[in-house]
């Protein structure tokens, strides 16, 4: 996630929904946690708030045609 405010982004993570930091850039960028994985999210310092990517675990390539059918079925 890119955060005109990183260090409250990453407040929120860790103190607000109980992240865990794994690595960190002070003060520009932060890898945190909440789970046993090294990283679920990165904020990191940016001048405009976005969102860069989304990443999933399936069992199968057929989970991500299956998705991508839904959501087109949905919201074409």
């Amino acid at each position: 996630l890119g955060s005109t405010d990183q260090q409250t982004s990453q407040r929120f993570f860790t103190e607000g929904i109980g992240f865990r930091v794994s690595d960190e850039v002070p003060g520009l960028a932060a890898f945190m946690r909440c789970s046993t994985d090294h990283h679920n999210v990165l904020v990191q310092q940016a001048p405009v708030s976005f969102l860069h990517h989304t990443a999933w675990q399936v069992d199968d390539i057929d989970e991500i045609g299956r998705g991508a059918k839904a959501m087109l079925e949905t919201d074409p």
